[in-house]
Order: structure tokens, then sequence, then C-alpha cells
């Protein structure tokens, strides 16, 4: 009995999950009315989510402080605090979202995936278009 219950169990964990990349099918499919076995999935491994916002905003973040900043000690400690908390933070965005680039039925799309964790208390991939993210 105890095996039976625990083999259903996995049987509904399995199909309760999704990944980045069955997310990013799923959505591809819906938003685009393009069947399934008619597209093509790449994860984008060559950058990352937020390398690609710096690029569209063309802002980079300062390597060093403003001198008026660098003159003052106290300054300068809470401008380097403030500067690794902001590398921390893009640090955690990029390892929780993977890039992917969805093709098929003469369209594309790309789309910012992450693995979270549903209400239900599941894991499963969620995503958006990088265009809204971005824009």
């Amino acid at each position: 009995m105890k095996r039976l219950l625990l083999c259903c169990a996995i049987a509904f964990l399995l199909t309760s999950c999704t990944s980045r990349e069955d997310a990013a099918s799923a959505l591809f499919v819906q938003r685009l009315s393009c069947p399934a076995e008619r597209i093509q999935i790449e994860e984008i491994a060559d950058t990352s989510l937020h390398a690609l916002r710096q690029r569209q905003t063309q802002q980079k973040a300062p390597s060093t402080a403003p001198a008026e900043i660098a003159a003052d000690p106290e300054r300068l400690a809470l401008w380097q605090e403030q500067a690794e908390q902001a590398q921390s933070n893009q640090k955690a965005i990029d390892e929780r979202y993977r890039l992917y680039r969805v093709s098929g039925c003469q369209q594309q799309e790309v789309y910012a995936c992450e693995f979270m964790w549903s209400q239900k208390g599941l894991p499963r991939g969620r995503c958006s278009s990088l265009a809204q993210m971005l824009g």
C-alpha cells in the first residue's frame, strides 16, 4: 500500500512540474498558436538578463568611485558597500533567470525564465517575454 501511494505521489509530481524550457515552449505555443511539434528551443547561454539590460540602457556601473566620494573615507566605504550589494543582486538575478530563444511558424521570441515553487509547493518554470522585461 505504501509503495502504491509513493508511486502515485511521484507520478503526480512528475506531471505537475515544468522546467524553464517547458514553460518557454508552452508560452510560445499559447501566445503564437504554433503547434508544439513545430517549434525549436535553445538556451542562450552566452549572455545574462543583467547584461542585456545594461546593453539596452547603455549604462555600466562605474568601477571606481567619483573623486568627491573617493576623497571621503566614510562616503567611499558606503559607496563600496552599495556597489558590492548591487553586484550581489545582479548575480542573484542572473542565477535565477535563463534565457531561451523559441522559434517556429515563422516567428521567434526570446523568454527570460525562472524556476520557482507554485502555491501548492510544486516546482515549476515561469517565463516572461524578454521584450516586456526590458521594455
